[in-house]
Parts: C-alpha cells; sequence; structure tokens
C-alpha cells in the first residue's frame, strides 16, 4: 500500500508541480487568466454597447464575466460535435443542436457577440455566420488559452 502511495504521489508531482512554481515566479494561474480573458470580453461589450447572449462553443470564458450564452450551446462543443451522428429522437431530450442548425439559432435572436478561435473546424459556421451578418472582430479582446487564440465578433450597428 505504501509503494501505491508513493507511486500516486510521483505520478501526480508534474501536475502539482506546475501551479506551484506558477504561483512561486508570479505567472498568472489558470483562474487568473480565465477571470482576464473574461474581463476582456466583458469591457469589449459595455464599450460598444452589445448587450445579450455570447454565441460561442467556449462558454467558460462569458459566464465567468456575467454573461448569458445560448442553452443551446452551454455544453460547448461536447453536444454540439455529436448531433450530427446522434438519433432524432434521442435529441427530443435535450437543448442543443449541431452545425446545421447554427444558423437559424443565430437568426432567431442575434448575438451581442461571437466568440471564436478555439476549434477551427467546428467554429466555422459562427464565423460564416458573423462575418456574413457584418460582425467584425474586436482587436482590444487579445487571449489564448491551450486551443487557441480568442477571435470576439461584435456587431456592425453597436460598434
Amino acid at each position: 500500500m505504501a509503494a501505491l502511495i508513493v507511486l500516486m504521489i510521483l505520478l501526480a508531482l508534474p501536475r502539482l508541480l506546475e501551479p506551484a512554481a506558477k504561483v512561486a515566479f508570479g505567472a498568472p494561474t489558470t483562474p487568473e487568466r480565465v477571470e482576464g480573458a473574461a474581463e476582456q470580453i466583458r469591457a469589449a461589450m459595455e464599450r460598444t454597447g452589445s448587450d445579450g447572449r455570447v454565441a460561442t462553443l467556449s462558454p467558460l470564458y462569458p459566464l465567468e464575466a456575467g454573461l448569458p450564452v445560448y442553452p443551446a450551446l452551454a455544453t460547448g462543443p461536447f453536444a454540439y460535435r455529436v448531433v450530427p451522428v446522434t438519433d432524432h429522437e434521442l435529441l427530443r431530450h435535450y437543448v442543443t443542436i449541431g452545425p446545421d442548425q447554427l444558423a437559424g439559432l443565430l437568426d432567431g435572436e442575434p448575438p451581442a457577440a461571437i466568440l471564436t478561435g478555439f476549434d477551427a473546424e467546428l467554429e466555422r459556421p459562427f464565423v460564416a455566420w458573423a462575418e456574413a451578418h457584418g460582425y467584425t472582430p474586436d482587436p482590444s479582446v487579445s487571449f489564448a488559452d491551450r486551443y487557441g487564440e480568442a477571435t470576439l465578433w461584435l456587431p456592425p450597428l453597436r460598434r
């Protein structure tokens, strides 16, 4: 049992030392980076008068900013990715959409902002919709995570 405990500690050590090293050397931790990204999004939307839901497959950032997201996209890429191959009867029990239903959702309730930059393939319909409706990237929002670099699209009338 003692050997297993030592083995578990040794295996976990790199994962435990990373945040400790960040704190020791003054680098921002993951929660601090998420909070900073959320603040950038909130500030950009307040500055431009954008008010309403954020369309994204990375809902953590707008939710951290206290901004609403579309319930059908609240699971991020997980449900969105499998909708095209899921039985339609099963989908009746869930609030989700796939890439083919995105335009209909956004046409019915245009977003106050669109956040992309974390999965180019899955987010292609978001970018296409944004460009087709005159949304433009806000250069003041600049953050990245391990999945990519964020782009916040804001509507033309509120810029």
